[in-house]
């Protein structure tokens, strides 16, 4: 059985069209750390399923996949009750799309951070997130792994919007 962390991502790399996502594989070996493009992530997601490490590494490239059936829907508090300063009127960002990239912010002081899987999710510009939005109408994005990053309203444009009744 093969098992999979994604410890890093070189926009460098990328910008010289090279393998730009880190990957440690891990079987009953050993381990081997490798780079992967977008194409090997793909590949690996068919051929061993949708690894948390593989989508959050395929995620870093800017790329999604598709969802399984009926795993798009977020369900949100906005859905179901808003503030009197919510600022949709009557209706919630379903999806939306990053103007910005955008990377977690760690707490200085603590001195080792661990994520789940090794690496925070980012949010690369370009890249399309489905919307979870508090009653007060702050936004984070939803990653496929169902990871959510907090987000600020300059750093996203809202592309698909659930109306309410």
């Amino acid at each position: 059985m093969l098992d999979f962390r994604f410890t890093h991502f070189s926009a460098s790399r990328r910008a010289q069209e090279m393998d730009a996502a880190r990957v440690l594989v891990i079987d009953c070996e050993g381990e081997s750390l490798q780079w992967w493009s977008e194409a090997d992530l793909r590949h690996a997601i068919a051929e061993h399923g949708r690894h948390p490490a593989l989508i959050r590494a395929l995620s870093a490239y800017g790329a999604t996949i598709e969802r399984e059936p009926n795993t798009d829907v977020v369900d949100c508090p906005a859905i179901h009750e808003r503030t009197s300063s919510y600022p949709h009127g009557r209706r919630v960002p379903k999806r939306i799309r990053m103007i910005k990239t955008v990377v977690p912010e760690l707490v200085v002081g603590v001195g080792i951070v661990l994520f789940e899987n090794d690496m925070p999710q980012i949010a690369v510009t370009g890249m399309t997130l489905e919307a979870w939005t508090n009653s007060d109408g702050t936004v984070a994005g939803v990653f496929p792994n169902r990871e959510m990053l907090a987000l600020k309203a300059g750093d996203f444009t809202v592309t698909e919007w659930t109306d309410l009744p």
